[in-house]
């Protein structure tokens, strides 16, 4: 069986980076389906996986074919005409190239052929209405479904490859988390190449210490950063910057209050390499939906920003909210009430909604988290008990992990298509 799976990047990496990761869990399948991958941003996806020449619009990477969306090329136009597409999971909606459309909607082709709409990641309540929903196209020929990623049973689950799964398993024992910690610092020369871990002097930069993983989007991180040193000032703390759009502000503001803590700033690193970095966090700061998905799975205590549907870094981002409000929902019954009111204003005033608004409208103004709302939650996982935050966020994490892999759930749903 061939699979064509479509993907333009929207948002820097999250789109490749689900895509990717989707590829390399279907084919770690038995009986896994040849791919062929459409990608529009060839540049973006070698920034994840290495393999792949951003100036070849046609290769072979990994035992996938991968093509350039637009503009793929003679040889990849006669491939395709040669072999037409007969299953085909358009990732968020995306669309089809021109070239890519004439040999789906061929009129003389009479065999049957799917689409896939595999939609964007939500916990909100209608994800379940939606899943296997069959949506219409121009031919009878061509039959189209949504098929939706979750965190609940009706829904498709997440994808759940094996090395991201791998280095979350090693975090189950203290041993297993020191080996992953040390080998991702030994093995990134992360300790001897950081000037800034030099340039802040500071003790517990290594791999006892507690991990916090930074990757979001732009913020006035000043509260956030007086928190991480109060933290800092109880026990031994190393910050993880991510590359990417919250670097900037979060190291600025950790430079003007003068280095408090150790801080490490990271490159844009490989797929796998980064999962091994969330899985050995403690606590992650994490954006967007592939991020989402990799923290929630982790079981470890996170804070999630959703995206920002603005021009600047200070609008709300209120077509959001509701995605917002619906994890809520999903992690309150994990954690004790006094812990969730402390995780839920956390989570709301990042994501720009005055916390203590009962409507939780948006508001105008830049809403930022105020000192003491992230101090809050890092103190409370300081409760080991199985009501304790950190136990609360595994507990979660195994009831999504039980819906199944989305890889797995989407294959035998093509599959039934005969």
């Amino acid at each position: 069986m061939t699979i064509d799976i479509l993907c333009k990047v929207v948002d820097n990496l999250g789109d490749i980076g689900f895509v990717y990761r989707l590829a390399r869990a279907l084919s770690e399948l038995p009986d896994a389906p040849r791919l062929r991958l459409i990608v529009d941003d060839l540049a973006a996806f070698s920034g994840l996986c290495p393999s792949v020449r951003p100036d070849v619009s046609l290769q072979t990477v990994e035992d996938w074919l991968v093509v350039r969306r637009e503009n793929p090329g003679d040889e990849a136009i006669r491939l395709f005409r040669a072999e037409p597409p007969r299953r085909v999971i358009e990732c968020y909606a995306c669309g089809r190239p021109t070239w890519f459309e004439t040999i789906l909607f061929d009129e003389t082709d009479s065999v049957p052929r799917y689409i896939v709409n595999l939609e964007y990641l939500t916990a909100e309540p209608w994800a379940g209405d939606f899943h296997f929903l069959p949506s219409f196209t121009r031919s009878p020929l061509v039959r189209k479904f949504i098929f939706m990623p979750g965190f609940v049973v009706g829904t498709g689950g997440l994808v759940q490859d094996s090395f991201s799964s791998t280095a979350s398993e090693r975090r189950v024992t203290p041993e297993g988390t020191l080996a992953l910690r040390s080998g991702l610092l030994k093995s990134s020369g992360l300790l001897k190449s950081s000037g800034l871990l030099k340039s802040s002097g500071l003790p517990g930069a290594d791999e006892t210490a507690f991990w916090v993983l930074v990757f979001s989007y732009e913020h006035d991180f000043s509260s956030m950063i007086d928190d991480l040193a109060s933290f800092y000032a109880e026990k031994p703390l190393l910050v993880l910057v991510a590359a990417g759009r919250s670097s900037g502000p979060f190291l600025d503001a950790w430079h003007r209050a003068h280095c408090p803590f150790p801080a490490l700033a990271l490159q844009l690193l490989p797929q796998t390499q980064w999962d091994a970095f969330l899985a050995a966090s403690d606590f992650a700061i994490v954006r967007g939906e592939e991020s989402l998905s990799r923290a929630c799975l982790s079981g470890r205590p996170f804070l999630w920003q959703c995206y920002p549907f603005a021009d600047t870094p200070s609008a709300p981002a209120t077509g959001q909210l509701p995605k917002v409000y619906a994890l809520l929902d999903l992690i309150r019954p994990y954690l004790v009430p006094a812990d969730f009111a402390c995780f839920e204003r956390l989570t709301l005033r990042f994501n720009g909604v005055q916390a203590e608004n009962t409507d939780f409208q948006p508001s105008t103004a830049q809403i930022e988290p105020l000192r003491g709302d992230l101090l809050a939650v890092l103190e409370a996982m300081a409760d080991v008990s199985p009501g304790g935050v950190t136990a609360g966020f595994a507990a979660w994490a195994k009831e999504v992990r039980n819906i199944g892999n989305l890889a797995v759930n989407l294959l035998t749903f093509i599959r039934d298509f005969g």
